[in-house]
């Protein structure tokens, strides 16, 4: 695979949280299965895309969790970020951090 020609072509957009969560989500993880990325460089890359409220959740959420996967990652942006699931207390409960 050519991950020059990959990465000429695509780019992972900047997320402040006003962006469809999931969207973003899939869109990101596009990326990352096309570049062969592991957990650790994907949380790497994710913090440089963070903006706005999304950063000041990500510099909340990332000490709490120093060692999580790309998957428990998703997951707390989700209940953080998409708009179906800040009415569910959990989702409330990240927001109000953030």
């Amino acid at each position: 695979m050519n991950h020059g020609l990959i990465r000429s072509i695509m780019e992972i957009s900047l997320f402040d949280g006003d962006e469809d969560a999931y969207w973003w989500i899939l869109s990101t993880e596009i990326y990352f299965r096309a570049t062969g990325k592991s957990d650790f460089a994907k949380m790497m890359v994710v913090a440089l895309t963070m903006r706005g409220p999304a950063l000041q959740w990500w510099l909340w959420w990332s000490p709490r969790h120093p060692r999580s996967s790309w998957d428990t990652f998703t997951t707390a942006l989700l209940w953080c970020f998409k708009q179906e699931l800040q009415h569910h207390p959990k989702g409330q409960y990240y927001h109000h951090l953030s």
